[in-house]
């Protein structure tokens, strides 16, 4: 979190540009901070979805091929 308030300042200080592409819906983080952790947090969800499915099919691999 101390990283990201850090790099939020640098994005927020005078003269910075931020080229974050923030989401135009109502409901959409428009804020450094509330984006990026959001968008940490959705990849977190996506590896451990990955990761649970990839063993669900060697599972199902080595079931099917104990038979």
């Amino acid at each position: 979190m101390a990283l990201l308030r850090g790099l939020a300042a640098q994005a927020t200080a005078k003269g910075a540009i931020d080229r974050t592409a923030y989401g135009e819906a109502r409901h959409s983080p428009s804020d450094f901070v509330t984006h990026h952790v959001a968008a940490i947090s959705a990849a977190v969800q996506l590896a451990d979805t990955l990761v649970i499915r990839n063993a669900a099919a060697t599972l199902q691999f080595s079931l099917s091929m104990s038979g």
